[in-house]
């Protein structure tokens, strides 16, 4: 919702080289996780514990509900008044 302005407020070449490197950090972040979940079973805060132990468990799980928070609260909002 803010990249536009973002976008605008970095430049072109800087914002240009900003978003593919996220795009690229984000893929490879999502290549690691695909080949950590084909070589152990179950859910993302289950291969959390399994690695990492019970406090990685709680963290990932605490994570992902602070994401599905902001993602619901992104789109809640006060609609413009009718004029």
């Amino acid at each position: 919702m803010f990249l536009p302005k973002a976008y605008l407020n970095g430049g072109m070449l800087f914002s240009n080289l900003v978003l593919l490197f996220v795009a690229a950090l984000s893929y490879y972040c999502f290549v690691l996780l695909v080949r950590t979940r084909l070589k152990v079973e179950g859910s993302f805060g289950d291969i959390g514990g399994m690695l990492y132990g019970p406090k990685m468990r709680i963290a990932i799980l605490f994570s992902i509900v602070i994401s599905q928070i902001g993602f619901a609260a992104a789109y809640i909002g006060i609609p413009p008044p009718f004029t």
